[in-house]
């Protein structure tokens, strides 16, 4: 864990680490410095202010820390914040953790397997560093063309090290999702993300048991719950997408829309905007809307179809080819419009 040098003149001196101990130097001669073991730190490594006093009663102000950690362990990185930036720059993060320690230039950072070496970062505290991703850009196996836009997205894990270098560590697994590593995801931003698959593309009408929050209006939704989609027809309550440049952001939206008819009897879309769950730059889970309702425009088979696209702030993003369709729906005549669609808010 490391000892502390204390070095005095003349007299008796004591020191005192945070709440964990009051130890002694004893009459020791300047300018000989005489090491003295720290007290043992509690379970949870952390730092601890450090103080003095010539007394063991009066304890001047300190600025110092010593920090625990535990060097047979690697530092752990639970989560990476903003976790997404551009493509073209370099972005300031803070890596949020555990077991982080101010070794000085032995403290770096690994970028999955973007670069061979680590990159510095900057101590704050046992459970927090400073650290500047490199820009994806530098890599241009990961820049490619999507439907006449460039596009620059990965996910990369995060972790760091006290030691300098990551000679006996692994990276971990490239295909590790969100809930399994701490991930920095590159995109661009000003490109709308690439859907290529989803699954399942149908299932039934009218399966709820949960809510979400419309991205635009903030109205409920009322989506399937995963325990009751199981139980009562053995479907997921997810729409999975994969494709290309999806990131975490706040506004991470999956758009189902669908159509319905006006009191004049003219068609019209409306749309569910549904909070994405983000996976990786190339994933993304979307709950399914509880839509009771036939198509009330097109199909009169009771079932509904719903083109599904997903934007990552809500403002750009465009109809692909893949859909959900909805079957065992009610079908309600028409001149019944949206009013009547169960789990808006109207």
């Amino acid at each position: 864990m490391g000892a502390l040098a204390h070095s005095r003149i003349g007299a008796l001196a004591h020191w005192r680490i945070g709440a964990l101990g009051i130890g002694a130097l004893g009459h020791n001669t300047y300018p000989s410095p005489s090491p003295s073991p720290s007290p043992s730190p509690s379970p949870s490594p952390n730092p601890t202010q450090v103080s003095a006093s010539t007394d063991g009663e009066w304890w001047g102000p300190t600025e110092a820390v010593y920090t625990y950690y535990d060097p047979a362990h690697a530092p752990v990185v639970s989560r990476v914040e903003p976790p997404y930036g551009g493509y073209l720059s370099a972005t300031s993060v803070v890596l949020h953790g555990s077991n982080f320690a101010p070794t000085g230039s032995a403290l770096v950072v690994r970028w999955g397997d973007l670069h061979s070496e680590p990159l510095p970062a900057t101590f704050v505290s046992s459970d927090k560093v400073l650290a500047v991703t490199p820009a994806l850009l530098d890599t241009h196996s990961y820049i490619s063309l999507r439907n006449g836009m460039i596009v620059g997205s990965k996910s990369v894990p995060v972790d760091v090290s006290t030691h300098g270098d990551f000679a006996h560590r692994p990276p971990p697994n490239m295909r590790a999702e969100a809930s399994a590593a701490a991930l920095f995801t590159y995109y661009n931003p000003i490109a709308p993300p690439v859907i290529e698959a989803s699954a399942p593309h149908a299932g039934h009408c009218g399966v709820g048991g949960a809510q979400v929050f419309d991205r635009r209006t903030h109205a409920r939704i009322e989506v399937a719950d995963a325990l009751v989609a199981e139980r009562a027809h053995g479907e997921p309550a997810m729409v999975e997408l994969w494709g290309d440049n999806f990131a975490p952001t706040p506004m991470l939206t999956c758009v189902y829309r669908y159509f319905t008819t006006n009191a004049f009897h003219m068609a019209m879309t409306q749309e569910y905007w549904v909070p994405a769950i983000f996976e990786r730059h190339d994933h993304v889970r979307c709950p399914i809307p509880a839509h009771y309702h036939s198509d009330q425009a097109l199909l009169h088979d009771g079932s509904a179809a719903m083109p599904i696209t997903a934007t990552n702030d809500g403002v750009i993003y465009h109809y692909s080819n893949h859909s959900y369709v909805f079957h065992g729906c009610t079908w309600l005549g028409l001149g019944l419009g949206l009013d009547l669609e169960r789990g808006l808010d109207i």
